[in-house]
């Protein structure tokens, strides 16, 4: 009993200072305070389904399969719980230095100060690294469905129409096609939208997601008409102005050259081709390429609306050639000509393609002997047959004198 009367009666106890008193005070509310914490707030647990990332990996490399999905056990109190979403936590593996060839990876979580992770599924990754390859397909637009009663489809048209899959090496191989599905179900009307790109291996199965797809969509028209009489009428090009000085239009390329037109035969038949909107070169000096609309009445429909126009534009070159006279031209049957030996000198002109492909034997020097009725000696003018889109500069001698006799 004396031994409890000093402890109490010691000066941390006392007067004026009850630091005794001051300190239980505190040991006191800190007991509280754990108290509330744990009953009011206390820690607790919940399991996350996160996408698993790969971080790092070398552009030159692709993983060839791994898990999409990991499973993050996190602990923390209930309060920051109920604030935290699965996009809050990230999971990854780094493939900072890894090579071709087989690797295990430990599975890496992100996630806020306030949140422990109490465990990963599963905690590692053994993958297969292979080296990347790309190839370029060509894409096939699927067509399911029926247009609505009446109507017909035509051709589908997808833009782009090759599709680039890069992806692992060994992955690439197995690419049997690659898609885009197109449902038309009751339509009465084009179809025109832009649909995903799909990858299929050789077997029809979906392998989309092995591969990096450059475009990942495309734009789709299929044409729906009337199922009315039709007839393929050629398309003109309309180009109006003239290249820079010095150039030349070599050649025009129209894509498709042909469009297909629906509408009543007395319509279509009377109509024998379609000319473009203008396409102006006034003043250029290389190829144009450009996509143009086709002029038309209401009168019919047709399979495409417009065409890609290519107006191959190059600088005029010139080129001399050396050649012998070779045949007479319109020569009766009752006379004869005996072509002298001279050799003529043809200077031509044309595009630069043109003309660097030409040869000497391309030129054929040539007489016409028109009009020529009895035997005699005529002074004619030379001529020449030449290539396609080449021109006579100069001929010399630019005439030649010949006698003609009777025949045998």
């Amino acid at each position: 009993m004396s031994d409890n009367k000093s402890f109490w009666q010691n000066k941390f106890w006392q007067p004026p200072g009850f630091f005794g008193y001051k300190i239980s005070a505190v040991i006191i509310a800190l007991l509280l305070w754990g108290y509330v914490i744990v009953t009011q707030n206390p820690l607790s647990d919940t399991m996350f389904t996160v996408p698993l990332e790969i971080r790092n990996l070398s552009p030159e490399l692709a993983i060839m399969e791994t898990t999409d999905q990991v499973q993050v056990r996190v602990q923390g109190s209930n309060s920051d719980l109920d604030n935290l979403k699965s996009g809050n936590i990230s999971a990854y593996i780094d493939a900072t230095g890894v090579i071709i060839g087989s690797a295990t990876l430990e599975v890496k979580v992100d996630k806020p100060d306030n949140i422990e992770v109490v465990s990963v599924s599963p905690a590692s990754i053994s993958v297969e690294i292979s080296k990347v390859a790309s190839g370029t397909f060509p894409l096939e637009v699927k067509v399911s469905g029926k247009p609505a009663q009446n109507y017909l489809l035509l051709d589908a048209v997808a833009s782009p129409n090759e599709i680039n899959v890069s992806g692992a090496e060994d992955y690439l191989q197995d690419v049997g096609s690659v898609i885009v599905r197109a449902n038309v179900q009751d339509l009465s009307e084009n179809y025109n939208k832009n649909l995903l790109v799909e990858v299929l291996d050789h077997g029809g199965n979906n392998i989309t997601d092995h591969f990096n797809i450059s475009p990942g969509s495309v734009s789709v028209l299929i044409p729906v008409v009337l199922d009315m009489p039709e007839k393929s009428i050629a398309v003109n090009p309309s180009v109006i102005g003239s290249p820079a000085s010095g150039y030349k239009i070599s050649r025009i390329v129209t894509e498709p050259a042909t469009v297909r037109a629906f509408g009543d035969l007395d319509v279509l038949g009377n109509i024998y081709y379609l000319e473009t909107e203008p396409i102006d070169i006034s003043g250029m000096k290389k190829t144009y390429t450009q996509t143009v609309n086709i002029v038309h009445g209401n009168n019919i429909s047709l399979g495409a609306a417009s065409v890609t126009v290519v107006v191959q534009i190059e600088p005029i070159s010139t080129a001399s050639f050396t050649r012998d006279l070779v045949y007479t031209q319109n020569l009766l049957a009752t006379l004869k000509c005996d072509l002298p030996d001279v050799d003529i000198d043809v200077e031509v002109s044309g595009s630069e393609t043109a003309i660097n492909g030409m040869a000497a034997n391309d030129i054929i020097p040539y007489i016409d002997c028109s009009g020529i009725k009895e035997p005699g000696e005529y002074t004619l003018p030379l001529q020449v047959t030449l290539p396609a889109n080449v021109s006579v500069v100069n001929i010399r001698p630019a005439e030649i004198t010949v006698t003609i006799e009777a025949a045998d």
